[in-house]
């Protein structure tokens, strides 16, 4: 017997689900500083919908399981239970909460639960089974849903002013944005990772100054296009002043006589042996 017309339907949602996971990885790992209304539809459907519908399917698979808007409301529940979770696990590994990162869990999560929702499906007469363009009510949702959400995500990207900016911060131990040195000795050498991004909209050059250590002459950034970034490790020397103090960076645009962007982190200079100050002022403060 000939499979029917719906028969090739059957995983037609399981596939989509699949496609947007797919979609997303390109778009994450290929093209992270782009933006674009698709980049957020699509990025907004991963998180918002992809993880929960895919497993409401492989726990509820027959049809009269759930009405339609029953199913909708369960998709959106699971998704946003699912991925707070997937942000707490990843806190806690090398990975870390970004967005490459994060984009691969919610991908792995969606991958994982459409092979679920497949094998469930295969277990039961196809009679019973859910199919997502057979269920007009939940068909219908999800097209007003998606025509909504992109007529926002279009009159927001289009009606958006323009930030033009530049980001300077500081990057610790691996790199990351932590575990910045708190205690030092007069004198004493560290080292720490500068990183400019270039969020002005046209071509920049920088300039960047450690006033508390003369030592270190200025550090000429090469000129960076739109989007672009740059990074540096550098070794500075603790000034002589005692207590907790803050250290000074300075970025400067070309031409700039004062500076642009400053940031400030708090150590504890103290002498060898003296016992260390309070740790509540031992945070890096960016200004």
């Amino acid at each position: 017997m000939r499979p029917s017309h719906w028969t090739y339907w059957n995983n037609a949602d399981l596939v989509f689900a699949l496609l947007v996971a797919l979609i997303a990885e390109v778009i994450a790992l290929g093209f992270p500083e782009a933006y674009s209304p698709f980049r957020v539809i699509v990025g907004g459907a991963l998180v918002l919908f992809v993880p929960g519908y895919v497993l409401m399917v492989a726990l509820f698979p027959r049809h009269h399981d759930l009405n339609g808007a029953e199913r909708l409301a369960v998709s959106l529940g699971l998704s946003a239970a699912l991925v707070p979770m997937a942000g707490l696990i990843l806190n806690y590994t090398p990975a870390g909460i970004r967005l490459e990162s994060l984009t691969m869990a919610l991908s792995l999560l969606a991958a994982l639960g459409a092979l679920a929702a497949y094998l469930r499906r295969a277990r039961i007469p196809e009679e019973e089974r859910f199919v997502f363009l057979k269920d007009p009510q939940l068909t219908r949702g999800a097209l007003f849903g998606a025509v909504g959400i992109a007529l926002i995500v279009g009159a927001t990207y289009l009606t958006r002013p323009e930030t033009r900016f530049t980001a300077f911060y500081l990057l610790g131990e691996n790199e990351r944005m932590e575990n910045y040195p708190t205690h030092l000795r007069p004198g004493e050498s560290f080292t720490v990772t500068v990183v400019v991004e270039n969020r002005e909209g046209q071509r920049m050059a920088y300039r960047i100054r450690a006033p508390f250590d003369p030592e270190t002459p200025p550090i000429e950034v090469p000129p960076l296009p739109p989007g672009a970034s740059w990074r540096q490790t550098l070794t500075l020397k603790a000034p002589s002043t005692l207590g907790v103090t803050p250290l000074v960076l300075e970025l400067y645009r070309a031409g700039d006589v004062e500076a642009y962007r400053e940031i400030h982190l708090f150590v504890s200079i103290r002498q060898e042996g003296a016992a260390p100050a309070p740790s509540l002022y031992l945070r890096g403060v960016y200004v």
